[in-house]
């Protein structure tokens, strides 16, 4: 019966990157991450937007610097106090 001949180490799995490598892999993880913050402020833009509804029943959405509000003075002011 045959032995088994003991385990060699592994060598630990590395990356070596040049100067070039390195300058490449930060432009890529720079627009990658670029990419995914735009898309991040772009879904929530549509996910917290207002939706209102009109007086025929169907909504419709208004961005959010042209929010339309009726004028209407507050409950708990009395006129003529």
């Amino acid at each position: 019966m045959k032995k088994n001949p003991p385990e060699a180490k592994r060598k630990p799995f590395r990356f070596e990157f040049g100067w070039r490598g390195m300058c490449g892999l930060g432009i890529v993880c720079f627009f990658l991450f670029l990419w995914m913050f735009l898309l991040g402020i772009w879904a929530g833009q549509t996910i917290l937007l207002p939706v209102n509804e009109t007086c025929d029943g169907t909504s419709r959405s208004t961005s959010a610097h042209v929010a339309i509000k009726p004028k209407q003075a507050p409950w708990h002011v009395v006129p003529g106090k």
